[in-house]
This record gives C-alpha cells, sequence and structure tokens, in this order.
C-alpha cells in the first residue's frame, strides 16, 4: 500500500512541475508578444488587454473538467496496471474507458457527460471514504481534500456547460431575432 502512495505522489509532483513550467513557458510567450504588439503597434495597454466574456469563463471551467477527466482516467489506468501488470482488472479497464468517453464528452460540451462525471466522481468519493475509514486518518484526510477538490471542478464543468450552452442558444436568438 505504501508503494501506491509513494508512486502518487511522485506521479502528482512531476505532474504539477511541468504544468507550472507549461505556465510559465505561455506566460513568458505571452508578455514577449505583448510587449512585441505594444512597440510596434504603440497600443497603449488600457486599450490592448482584453476582459474575459462569461463565454470564456465557461470554457475555461469547461476545460479545466476535461482536462481533470483525461488526468484522472489515466492515473486510474496506471494504477490498475501497477497494481497487475500482466492481467489488469477488467473493471477497472471498463471505468477507466468510461472516464476517457466522458471526459470527451465534457470537451464537446455535453452537458449530460459532465453531470454524469460528476456523479461517478461522487460515488468513488463515497466509496474512498467507506474504505478509507479502515485505513487511517492521514489516508482519509489526503485522499478525501483530493477528492473533494475533484468534485470542486467537475461540479464547475457542469456549471460550465450549463452556461456554454445558455449563452450559445441566447446568441443564436439574438441572431434570428
Amino acid at each position: 500500500m505504501v508503494n501506491y502512495i509513494i508512486i502518487f505522489f511522485v506521479v502528482l509532483f512531476v505532474g504539477a512541475w511541468i504544468w507550472w513550467g507549461v505556465k510559465q513557458l505561455t506566460k513568458n510567450i505571452r508578455k514577449q508578444n505583448k510587449e512585441l504588439d505594444l512597440a510596434e503597434l504603440a497600443i497603449p495597454d488600457s486599450n490592448h488587454e482584453k476582459e474575459m466574456t462569461d463565454l470564456d469563463k465557461a470554457e475555461n471551467k469547461i476545460r479545466k473538467a476535461y482536462i481533470l477527466g483525461f488526468v484522472y482516467a489515466t492515473l486510474f489506468l496506471v494504477f490498475s496496471f501497477v497494481k497487475k501488470p500482466i492481467q489488469p482488472d477488467l473493471i477497472v479497464t471498463i471505468g477507466a474507458v468510461l472516464l476517457y468517453g466522458l471526459s470527451f464528452g465534457i470537451y464537446k460540451r455535453y452537458r449530460t457527460c459532465s453531470i454524469i462525471m460528476f456523479i461517478y466522481d461522487s460515488f468513488g468519493f463515497f466509496l474512498v471514504m467507506s474504505a478509507g475509514v479502515m485505513k487511517g486518518l492521514i489516508f482519509v484526510i489526503v485522499i478525501v481534500s483530493i477528492k473533494t477538490a475533484m468534485l470542486y471542478i467537475f461540479f464547475e464543468g457542469i456549471r460550465g456547460t450549463l452556461t456554454y450552452h445558455k449563452l450559445k442558444n441566447q446568441n443564436k436568438g439574438e441572431q434570428n431575432g
């Protein structure tokens, strides 16, 4: 059991390190492009900055949810292969395929997939809670905090998909009317 916890934290650390590096890289690229644009066009900062619209915020929430879904499915699959490398558990593999499918559905902005993903993870949360009581307080605290953060992001994904479709329908209504 200790090996799984160590592997989990190593994967989490490497993932966070890669995410931070990509974030810093894109931030520097944006900064260089902004300085270049301002120098060439002589546009003041206040006119150059763009405020996020509600549609952009909804798409950002959707993006976070489907990325978390793909990462969750990948970790799910990796841990099933770590547990049984020669013959992974069929139910775990089916669960990972389901997670990949739901994540792809969230990527395509399907409301149903975001709701099912939230429900699926909620059941996982309660299963972890029931299994975690026997394994110790540290295990419960770590897993519950991770699962709570995941549930929050998936809930925001639901809000994002609902807002996205609401705003898209409003835009269609304004264009037709």
